[in-house]
């Protein structure tokens, strides 16, 4: 009858600890998970600087030989 009222007190015993071990880890995860979804909106723009090698196009399209249109474009960079 000893032995089981020790392991009843034990049992208490561990319980009460993790209990306030996971009280304070639960504050602190909220706070992290939140930051992480804001974070990707971030790198979307990087898709604008796509936008400005179109125009180097046009400009070899207007020249009908090889070499022509890449003397002109080093003309037009100077």
């Amino acid at each position: 009858m000893g032995c089981p009222a020790t392991s009843a007190s034990s049992a208490s015993s561990t319980p009460t600890s993790p209990a306030s071990s996971t009280s304070t880890p639960t504050s602190p995860a909220p706070s992290p998970a939140p930051s992480p979804p804001r974070t990707p909106p971030t790198p979307t723009p990087p898709p604008l600087p796509p936008p400005r090698r179109p125009p180097r196009g046009p400009a070899p399209p207007a020249a009908p030989g090889s070499r022509a249109p890449f003397a002109s474009f080093h003309l037009t960079a100077r």
